[in-house]
């Protein structure tokens, strides 16, 4: 019996070593990958399977998560969903199948599903097929720098490629309020066919609806090590083309003291953008006061579990504003990054003030109440309506239901 296991075990092992080395002859010739995708093609569209993708293999989160958490809920197993990474470490629910994005697997999964649900440009795996839908969820709330069209001029031709190419075959794009629906329409390269899913943002849905907030929090506060008394500031900047921290706040000691004097114990906790991770381990910038949450997987739970912010030009602040909580913006090299990127006039007439300095920055904190936030976010949503109601999720996977996608 021993002998026939051993047996068993030595043919897998085979197995495995001539798919890897398959594989990777594969992956590594163009005409040959060209070939396997026009017979990955040549195969029948699962109706009941989507290929989902998070910044561009970077982990389980964003509207994508919540999304899948919405089709699993309706249907229970019934759907398989493939989650595209890169990130072999995170853990997924037992209803993902997470595959490796750089795998031939990852080719089969996207010519084969029925829908495929993204949140950035990012490269095609291969050409979206007649009969699949293309759902571009996008990670921003409300834009204040300037993007895509708009910014052209500062982007690179991969990048301006690939973003037409994704508004040429989108069928839905999610839509969380009045600005981003003009601005989607304005600079998205959107073909003329291209629905607006004005039901605001599935990842906003988890803020609006509270009932498990408490459990977040409680969560997301022990895995960073920080006690639920805690007061928690949550500091949030936007990367920079530079890839440099110089612009980001480094006076964490001096504003531990100053929210400490008014809410006292105090933990800050860091979460860099997805294109600024290769800076989280700069010891020279993080303070010993401060915490490196920039590899907790979903930003939503850390919005959740914290009682402010503080970032630059991000739009997480406004994931903030739907909770009325704090935001505090700090933005060193407003001269800088307009000339890079350019800012639209909703900058200049946001809720949050702009602290040009760490200084001025200190001196807000100090110095402002809690009713007047509250009463500048209710003015800035009078004047540039919201399509939040809490809902996003289930009408956008109604939406992909009676695009064709089985659940």
């Amino acid at each position: 019996m021993r002998k026939k296991a051993d047996i068993v075990r030595k043919t897998w092992r085979s197995l495995l070593e001539l798919y890897y080395y398959t594989e990777k002859t594969i992956l590594s010739d163009q005409v040959k990958l060209e070939r396997a995708i026009r017979v990955f093609s040549m195969l029948p569209i699962q109706r009941n399977k989507v290929v989902m993708d998070s910044y561009n293999g970077k982990g389980y989160g964003d509207n994508p998560k919540y999304i899948a958490e919405e089709i699993h809920r309706i249907d229970k197993n019934r759907c398989k969903i493939i989650w595209l990474t890169n990130d072999t470490k995170t853990k997924y629910p037992p209803y993902i199948t997470p595959v490796y994005k750089q795998s031939l697997r990852a080719y089969y999964e996207f010519v084969t599903a029925k829908a495929l649900v993204y949140n950035s440009r990012v490269g095609r795996l291969a050409k979206k097929r007649a009969g699949q839908i293309f759902l571009q969820t996008w990670h921003g709330g409300i834009a204040t720098k300037k993007v895509e069209m708009d910014a052209e001029a500062k982007l690179s031709e991969w990048y301006i490629s690939n973003a037409k190419e994704d508004g040429l075959i989108s069928d839905g794009i999610v839509v969380d309020g009045k600005p981003n629906e003009e601005l989607f329409l304005r600079a998205f390269w959107l073909n003329k066919n291209c629905e607006f899913l004005k039901y605001g943002s599935p990842r906003v849905d988890v803020l609006i609806n509270e009932k498990d907030n408490a459990e977040i929090r409680g969560r997301v506060r022990k895995s960073l090590g920080i006690e639920n008394d805690d007061f928690f500031v949550l500091y949030a900047p936007t990367f920079r083309k530079d890839s440099t921290v110089e612009n980001y706040i480094s006076s964490f000691n001096e504003i531990l003291k100053v929210f400490e004097a008014g809410f006292g114990k105090t933990k800050i906790a860091y979460r860099l953008h997805p294109n600024a991770e290769s800076l989280m381990d700069l010891v020279e910038w993080g303070s010993s006061c401060s915490i490196n949450a920039t590899k907790y997987p979903d930003v939503q739970e850390l919005v959740i579990a914290a009682d402010c912010l503080i970032t630059d030009y991000s739009s997480i602040a406004y994931d903030f504003a739907v909770l009325r909580k704090p935001v505090f913006l700090c933005v060193k090299d407003i001269e800088e990054y307009m000339e890079d990127r350019g800012v639209y006039d909703i900058f200049y007439d946001q809720p949050f003030r702009l602290n040009r300095t760490e200084n001025e920055l200190i001196e807000e904190i100090q110095n402002s109440s809690m009713d007047e936030i509250v009463k500048r976010i209710d003015l800035f949503y009078e004047k540039y309506p919201s399509y939040n109601k809490g809902t996003a999720s289930e009408q956008t996977v109604k939406w992909l239901m009676n695009k064709g996608l089985q659940v």
